[in-house]
């Protein structure tokens, strides 16, 4: 009966620790494709956060051409063409739609820097993941570079 080759302490202390960088190279890779997962969807929030910032300027933008129009007729409208009571009426009425064009505006601006802090938050934890992604990779490296 001839005896198997019994497998040196060094030889099996070898293979615990493959065994083991190979799980915690795994356990890495799994944080970092879960890292990778979020940096995606941040990425996509973040775009349409980008996107209705955008979209609140440029009504923002139309708002402006609107009160500059309105101002150009007030000012181009002859002071000959009616006077008195019909004018003054006129003059208020131009005055109060400049004004509620000038409020939405306002809010427009309001949620517009809101906008912005929540953009530049995001931001700053989108590169905060990407650190974290780059990190994982390296330690995956790490331990299968740890494989002998």
């Amino acid at each position: 009966e001839e005896d198997m080759p019994k497998i040196s302490a060094e030889e099996s202390l070898r293979e615990a620790n493959n065994a083991r960088n190979r799980a915690s190279a795994t356990q890495w890779e799994q944080t970092a494709l879960a890292k990778e997962a979020a940096h995606k969807k941040g990425q996509e929030e973040l775009e349409r956060l980008k996107q209705a910032r955008n979209r609140l300027a440029q009504e923002n933008e139309i708002y402006t051409n609107f009160q500059l129009e309105l101002q150009r007729i007030g000012d181009s409208t002859p002071q000959t063409l009616f006077r008195g009571t019909l004018r003054t009426k006129f003059e208020t009425n131009l005055s109060e739609l400049i004004q509620v064009t000038r409020t939405i505006q306002n809010n427009h601006e309001w949620n517009i820097a809101l906008l912005d802090a929540e953009i530049s938050n995001r931001s700053i934890q989108q590169g905060d993941l990407l650190a974290a992604i780059g990190s994982a990779w390296n330690m995956v490296q790490s331990f299968l570079d740890s494989i002998i």
